[in-house]
């Protein structure tokens, strides 16, 4: 009971967003319910150079993998200690938005 009421005071004292900008495309993370939120609009504007890890606070990193061939671009989601990112990757189309979430391990009996 003490490890869900410490989670619980954690999500509660996050910050309620953050964004990051990816050569045009946005990935934010909400934080201001249960489970957190990560959404990802992808702009048509990503090229090689914004491959790499993005810090988006609370703990939360994103690593984004653009598609050299004009397709999908893909974002993976590495949660804090003590949570699940579900999916943990998304692939989204060229001038679409994808949604990752982030749960509490508990909430999911890991």
């Amino acid at each position: 009971m003490i490890k869900q009421l410490t989670l619980i005071a954690a999500l509660a004292a996050s910050p309620a967003a953050a964004d990051v900008t990816i050569g045009g495309s946005t990935v934010t993370l909400d934080t201001s319910g249960a489970p957190w939120v990560v959404d990802f609009r992808n702009a048509p504007t990503n090229a090689e150079a914004d491959n790499g890890t993005y810090d988006l606070g609370s703990g939360v990193t994103v690593q984004f993998r653009w598609n050299a061939l004009g397709g999908a671009d893909e974002i993976s989601v590495t949660p804090p200690s003590g949570y699940v990112a579900v999916p943990m990757s998304i692939a989204i189309e060229e001038g679409s938005a994808g949604r990752i979430h982030i749960f509490p391990a508990h909430m999911l009996g890991v």
